[in-house]
């Protein structure tokens, strides 16, 4: 499980409302489960929105390749 940065450091660049900062500290931002013979991966967020996040896109390639049953 991958998770955002506690309340303090959650933005580190940019404008957020506190009250979102609050709600997205500490939560998980991708989480793996079992589901029948495989596995579920869930994102909290499109990692490959407008290709803004070369770092988030390599993860979700990393996820499609590279899980277990392939």
């Amino acid at each position: 499980m991958v998770t955002f940065a506690r309340r303090d450091p959650a933005l580190s660049i940019g404008f957020c409302w506190p009250e979102t900062i609050a709600l997205v500290a500490e939560t998980p931002y991708l989480a793996r489960r079992l589901l029948g013979k495989g596995h579920a991966v869930a994102f909290a967020d499109d990692p490959n929105f407008r290709a803004m996040y070369p770092v988030l896109q390599r993860l979700f390639v990393n996820v499609v390749m590279c899980s277990p049953g392939h």
